[in-house]
């Protein structure tokens, strides 16, 4: 009976030990997982410069949503490294040129010195002198949980002050084809396969959460009837198109008076907001002698490590999920600094909350609309600024 005994306690410790190393490998957690976090703004964040002194930057927490994967533990749990925003994949080790920044991920992980899963990153902090041994940024209330899928509860954020938010965390595998919102196959490896122009619709996103439309493929604009038209290149991964946060990137191909055919227009998604950024003489971005630089910025290309909202983003839009552009309120950034707000003084393009500015292309729509004949006419939005017509497409 001492035998039989022994026998099923050492039969247990071994399966005790099996399971324990197969939880800390990550056999009973997600692999990966989207995240989302609130729609909060810190003015002062405090960056750690990677060389040495520190720098404040802007820190729109969105700019860091989406596609985190398990990457190691961290006090007997996983740690979620955060993945670059072009296809969901680590970001590039090495740049093509020494002055362009390569990009370290966020991470969620649990701390047991809180008792918390949090939100952190290596380089940024509450404050100068935070020395803590989990900086922690957001941090959900005190658990035990093994899989951040079961945290529950409200989290707490830093945006100079403490104060409770939502942060919604979803695992990216799928087990049927429902998980894939019906618009993809759920693969062996469970993955979703996005379908590709199923009765003229595209679907993007982990989740094949996001529509993209054949006729929104190309925008109009309502002033000039200027169009944007989404980027495509054959490296481009998910159905050949240039993505930012699970959006496409949309390239301005004509319509505004004045602007050179050297000069570069992009509309891209900043987790949030859609950003219209110029930069003058960028169309060399595309020759064959940038080629490698091109292909780096795009897939490493991160909203808040490459102050997306600077000098060179001349309209953004209000916060918005939309899919595309479309029906989203847009604004002309105009003067910044300490007297402004975050981002700057906001000139909306209509007078009419809701109106929107771009609208998909279809082969009737293709005249200046109400909206646009408002903006040019005598009292008009362009009428009581000027400036704004005649510099902003040219601030660098």
């Amino acid at each position: 009976s001492k035998g039989i005994y022994f026998s099923n306690m050492f039969g247990l410790l071994a399966g005790m030990i099996v399971v324990t190393l197969r939880q800390k490998a990550g056999h009973y957690t997600c692999s990966e997982i989207t995240a989302k976090l609130p729609d909060m703004l810190w003015e002062n964040g405090v960056v750690r410069l990677p060389g040495g002194g520190y720098e404040e930057m802007i820190l729109n927490y969105p700019y860091f949503n989406g596609v985190y994967r398990q990457e190691g533990s961290h006090d007997r749990r996983p740690v979620y490294v955060e993945q670059n925003k072009f296809d969901g994949t680590p970001f590039d080790t090495e740049a093509p040129l020494p002055e362009l920044q390569v990009k370290l991920g966020a991470k969620f992980m649990y701390c047991e010195s809180l008792k918390a899963w949090v939100f952190t990153h290596e380089y940024v902090r509450k404050s100068k002198h935070d020395d803590s041994d989990c900086p922690w940024l957001l941090r959900s209330e005190e658990t035990d949980v093994y899989d951040i899928e079961d945290v529950e509860g409200d989290w707490q954020i830093w945006a100079g002050v403490i104060s409770n938010t939502k942060v919604q965390i979803t695992c990216n595998e799928c087990d049927n084809d429902a998980d894939c919102n019906l618009n993809g196959e759920c693969q062996k490896d469970g993955t979703c396969k996005c379908f590709d122009n199923i009765d003229g619709v595209s679907f993007l996103g982990p989740h094949c959460e996001v529509r993209l439309r054949d006729e929104c493929r190309t925008i109009v604009g309502e002033s000039y009837n200027e169009t944007l038209t989404v980027m495509e290149e054959p490296w481009a991964g998910s159905l050949g198109l240039l993505q930012s946060y699970n959006r496409p990137q949309y390239l301005y191909t004509g319509g505004i008076p004045g602007l050179n055919a050297s000069d570069l227009v992009l509309l891209y998604y900043s987790g949030n907001r859609w950003f219209g950024g110029f930069f003058e003489g960028g169309q060399v971005l595309f020759s064959e002698e940038y080629k490698q630089l091109y292909s780096f910025v795009m897939n490493n290309y991160h909203s808040f490590w490459d102050r997306a909202y600077k000098t060179s983003t001349v309209f953004v839009s209000d916060i918005t999920t939309g899919d595309t552009p479309v029906g989203v309120d847009f604004n002309w950034i105009g003067e910044r600094g300490e007297q402004y707000g975050p981002f700057g003084v906001l000139y909306p393009w209509a007078n009419e909350t809701g109106r929107g500015y771009f609208r998909c292309s279809d082969p009737v729509s293709n005249s200046t609309s109400n909206t646009g004949r408002h903006l040019m006419k005598e009292g008009g939005f362009f009428e009581k600024y000027p400036h704004l017509l005649r510099h902003q497409m040219k601030k660098t």
